[in-house]
């Protein structure tokens, strides 16, 4: 029984939609991502968030804390200056919600009831601790394949450098050997 301003919420998700479907398209390209594209991913999915944030209680909202999700992802897979700049990004957007926003209110006006918050905050906690821990699984996981093909590189160069060796002392003692 909570109303909510339901054009410019659907106007957020559906602009999300669709900067995710060019960023689809972007992905098909045979070109790395670079730095600057996934913060500039980050900051627009940030913005989105904010604005719907913005229209159902700002900070108030248990589920602002979801910010966390995105910073963690941030420091997780962007260089530490671009980290930084977003980690101001979300304190900012965190603090201009806490002063501005839509409070959320039930039908007849009242504020939402401390029960329905606690619910929401529960799920909030469920639902942002699962995605972070799958995110970080993942991520920790690729960073451990990257360190054991560059393990298995440095072996392989390794192996290729004995071969070298042996290839030369065997050619000197072949030498030796067809030298009266």
């Amino acid at each position: 029984d909570i109303p909510l301003p339901l054009a410019p919420l659907a106007l957020g998700i559906g602009a999300l939609a669709l900067f995710n479907l060019a960023t689809w398209f972007r992905l098909r390209l045979d070109r790395p991502v670079s730095d600057g594209e996934l913060f500039g991913q980050i900051l627009v999915d940030t913005m989105v968030f904010t604005v719907l944030l913005y229209y159902t209680g700002g900070a108030a909202n248990p589920f602002a804390t979801m910010y966390v999700l995105l910073l963690a992802i941030a420091a997780a897979m962007l260089p530490a200056v671009y980290a930084w700049a977003f980690a101001v990004v979300i304190w900012a957007c965190y603090l201009l919600l806490t002063f501005f926003n839509t409070p959320l209110a039930d039908a007849n006006g009242e504020p939402v009831q401390t029960g329905l918050l606690a619910t929401a905050t529960l799920i909030n906690f469920l639902y942002t601790g699962g995605l972070i821990t799958f995110f970080l699984v993942k991520i920790t996981s690729a960073l451990r394949e990257h360190e054991h093909m560059l393990v298995q590189a440095r072996e392989n160069e390794l192996n290729n450098e004995h071969i070298v060796q042996l290839g030369a002392f065997a050619a000197g003692a072949a030498h030796e050997l067809g030298t009266p």
